[in-house]
């Protein structure tokens, strides 16, 4: 008896439930921006250790990409929205 039950739970285990099935997952798009605060974070390292005018360029280099980021993404995600 036991082993008809599992036979059954299994059998209906493989079927395809259309209702529940996962949506895909969405990725953001390509960007250059990472690598832009990788050299700026370097830049801003570098400057730490030569001048103060390096470290500003790193330090702006770094603000400017990670802000860029972020409106990359929220544009991305606005698009999204609207699209429905």
């Amino acid at each position: 008896m036991t082993d008809d039950n599992t036979k059954q739970n299994l059998s209906d285990n493989n079927k395809p439930e259309s209702d529940h099935a996962p949506k895909p997952e969405l990725l953001a798009k390509p960007t250059y921006w990472p690598l832009v605060i990788s050299v700026g974070i370097t830049v801003l390292a570098w400057g730490a250790v030569t001048s103060y005018p390096i470290l500003l360029l790193g330090l702006i280099m770094t603000g400017v990409a990670v802000v860029n980021w972020i409106g990359d993404i929220r544009r991305e995600q606005r698009d999204e929205t609207e699209r429905g």
